[in-house]
């Protein structure tokens, strides 16, 4: 009787501990998280976050190898609200795509790519400063990163769109 407890529960610990999914997949915001870095929290490497429609009022930092998809370019939008950079990205092989990226703090950066390689920016409208009419920053700072894709991308109220360092 003791030799069949062990075994069952040796089998059944696997599924029943574990709490991340094994093969990748999607995760929706807000449908299983409030917010877009929840989501990339819980995500696994290869994941999609899915980003429904509605402003989401946060900085991000996407530090996993995930494809993070906004449901609409106009209507998915990621504000910073003057606190910082509003998307930093440290992983390689992430990409972002269909959101409108605004309000990094004042001469920051709607979105920085630190030291990554094979990241991709596509059909987002990004915006340093839409407030205040003074433009301030970069859009897109690509620090250190190499064979990025930026394409399908407006870049407004920016001192610089993409910058390169």
């Amino acid at each position: 009787m003791l030799l069949a407890s062990i075994l069952l529960l040796s089998i059944l610990s696997p599924s029943f501990f574990s709490t991340a999914h094994a093969n990748p997949g999607t995760v929706n915001v807000p449908g299983d998280y409030p917010s877009i870095q929840l989501g990339i929290n819980h995500a696994i490497v290869g994941d999609t976050v899915m980003v429904g429609l509605g402003v989401y009022n946060e900085r991000v930092v996407l530090n996993k190898t995930v494809h993070l998809v906004g449901a609409a370019r106009d209507g998915t939008i990621i504000d910073g609200q003057r606190t910082g950079t509003v998307v930093t990205v440290t992983v390689d092989s992430a990409s972002i795509t269909g959101f409108t990226i605004r309000n990094p703090a004042t001469f920051g950066n709607a979105v920085e790519l630190l030291h990554v390689n094979n990241t991709s920016v596509t059909n987002c409208a990004i915006s340093t400063d839409v407030g205040s009419g003074r433009p301030t920053g970069a859009g897109l700072d690509l620090y250190g990163s190499n064979g990025t894709l930026v394409d399908g991308n407006v870049f407004t109220h920016s001192l610089y769109g993409v910058n390169m360092s």
